[in-house]
């Protein structure tokens, strides 16, 4: 099969007229269900990358930050679908800089600051690795975890090595729900 087309998924979700997506191989999906449809370097309204801080230590490792001003490996995920999932939450998000899954960390006591907070750090998929990403706009999408039902925020008031922390915490979408993914016309090398 030629993966190389563009294609619109869905109308109501993530589709060419918020950028163009590119299948890749198959093979390389985590299931015989989740086809990989993309590699995005994702902007916060805070105007920088979402990074996989790959270096941090223990609970913080595979952190997502919106830090960097240029995107690299560490600022590329892989958008899977999976076209056969029922729950609302057919995408998946994995890590370029580490290969690991996104989840959303809801282990945590809800008013601790680190629940929600998302990191690449899962070698499987269950529920707190899924998530629906609905346009907003053109080229603007909201991120919404499986967890816990809750909306992706960039955490601006954070300080020193949590600032812009990403975290499933908000009842609505704001300013700080809504991420960039520009239109390209090329696939983005993964």
């Amino acid at each position: 099969m030629n993966f190389s087309k563009a294609i619109n998924i869905s109308p109501s979700r993530i589709s060419a007229s918020a950028f163009t997506i590119f299948l890749l191989a198959v093979g390389s999906a985590a299931s015989a269900y989740e086809i990989p449809i993309g590699c995005k370097a994702t902007k916060s309204t805070n105007g920088l990358y979402i990074s996989v801080e790959k270096d941090y230590a223990g609970e913080k490792n595979g952190l997502l930050r919106a830090r960097a001003n240029s995107a690299a490996e560490w600022e590329m995920l892989t958008i899977y679908w999976d076209p056969y999932d029922t729950s609302g939450y057919p995408y998946r998000l994995k890590s370029k800089a580490n290969d690991l899954w996104v989840s959303a960390e809801v282990g945590y006591p809800v008013r601790d600051y680190r629940y929600g907070m998302l990191r690449a750090r899962s070698s499987s998929i269950g529920d707190w690795e899924k998530f629906d990403i609905p346009n907003i706009a053109a080229g603007v999408v909201a991120i919404k975890a499986k967890a816990n039902g809750k909306w992706v925020s960039t955490e601006m008031r954070y300080i020193n090595s949590d600032q812009y922390m990403l975290r499933a915490r908000s009842d609505q979408v704001s300013d700080w729900e809504k991420f960039m993914m520009p239109v390209s016309t090329t696939p983005l090398p993964c």
